[in-house]
C-alpha cells in the first residue's frame, strides 16, 4: 500500500477538533482559486472558440454566469475527487479498532460506521456499476489532466504585465 500524505495528515488531525476542517479548507480554497484563476485567464471557450473573456467592467452577463456555473462544478468535482485524494478520511475519520484503522470488514461486525459520503459513494459504485466505472475512469482522466496542466504551467515562461494591455484594449473601455 502506497503512502498518502493527505490522507494522513487528515486522520491525524481529525482528532483536533478545527484542525482536520481548517485543512480541507485549505484544499477547497487552493482548488477553487486555482479554477477560477483558470476560468478567468482563458476565458469562456467552446472547442476553442473564444466565447466570452473576463475583464473588470467589461464581461458579458451570459460570461459571468457560465463562469459561476463552472465554479460550481469544480466545487462538485472536487467533493468527489475528496474520496480518491483521501479515503481513509472520507470513508471512516479517525475510527480505530484495537488500534487499526477501520476498514470495510469491520462494518459488518458494527464497531466502525462510515461517514455520510462514503456511503453515498459505495452505494453509486456497487449499485450502479456503470457509473462507478465512470466514476474510476473520470477520475484517472482528472488526475492526468492535472498532472498535464501542472508540466504545462511549469514550463510557461510568465507573461509581462505590460503585453497583457494593448492599446485596442484601452480604446474599448472608453
Amino acid at each position: 500500500m502506497l503512502f498518502n500524505p493527505i490522507d494522513t495528515l487528515l486522520v491525524v488531525a481529525s482528532p483536533i477538533f478545527p484542525l482536520d476542517f481548517i485543512c480541507v479548507g485549505i484544499i477547497t480554497m487552493y482548488v477553487y482559486f486555482a479554477a477560477l484563476r483558470g476560468v478567468t485567464g482563458i476565458g469562456i471557450r467552446f472547442f476553442c472558440v473564444k466565447l466570452y473573456s473576463f475583464r473588470k467592467g467589461a464581461t458579458a452577463p451570459q460570461g459571468l454566469l457560465i463562469g459561476c456555473g463552472l465554479m460550481m462544478l469544480s466545487v462538485l468535482a472536487l467533493n468527489m475527487q475528496m474520496l480518491m485524494i483521501a479515503p481513509q478520511y472520507c470513508n471512516f475519520g479517525a475510527q480505530k479498532v484495537n488500534g487499526t484503522a477501520c476498514s470495510v470488514e469491520f462494518i459488518e461486525t458494527g464497531e466502525c460506521q462510515m461517514t455520510q459520503i462514503g456511503q453515498i459513494q459505495s452505494k453509486i459504485v456497487l449499485r450502479g456499476a456503470f457509473f462507478g466505472f465512470v466514476f474510476y475512469w473520470v477520475s484517472w482522466a482528472f488526475i492526468l489532466f492535472w498532472i498535464i496542466g501542472l508540466i504545462v504551467a511549469g514550463c510557461q515562461k510568465k507573461r509581462s504585465n505590460i503585453e497583457q494591455y494593448s492599446d485596442d484594449d484601452l480604446e474599448d473601455e472608453r
